[in-house]
């Protein structure tokens, strides 16, 4: 009986680290990228994307195939975030950014908040996903 029960014990830790929600390393991979993007080291940020990541922004719709191509992405974001919220739900990682300047670019936008959700397997990021407006209530703040 107790080898089941440690049986069931390590196919339920098995199923939720494969399957499993976000998880504070997630959050620390939206922290890096966003730091990299806020230095303007756009190709430090890109590096957190992986090969084939999805980015959605207003009517963009994209994947990223190619290093380039996440390089590019990252140079075409205008404005600096500094995140001030995270949380966790359904593999997500959603943060809350205050816009500001950054190294290169002009922001329209500074002072004002915007939303991402993100998904990261493996310590990339597989989307990108900028949120029209604040996030639906619920999820883990971190």
């Amino acid at each position: 009986m107790q080898l089941r029960a440690v049986l069931l014990v390590l196919a339920t830790a098995f199923v939720a680290s494969a399957f499993g929600g976000a998880t504070n390393r997630d959050v620390q991979v939206v922290r890096a990228w966003s730091t990299a993007l806020n230095a303007g080291d756009d190709a430090k940020a890109a590096s957190y994307f992986a090969l084939n990541a999805r980015v959605i922004q207003g009517q963009l719709d994209a994947v990223l195939r190619t290093r380039r191509s996440a390089v590019v992405f990252n140079a075409s974001l205008p404005c600096a975030g500094r995140i001030v919220a995270t949380t966790l739900r359904n593999h997500l990682v959603t943060a809350t950014f205050v816009l500001g300047q950054r190294p290169g670019h002009h922001c329209d936008g500074a002072g004002l908040k915007a939303y991402a959700a993100l998904r990261i397997a493996n310590g990339k990021i597989w989307l990108w996903h900028q949120l029209p407006g604040p996030p639906a209530l619920g999820g883990a703040p971190v």
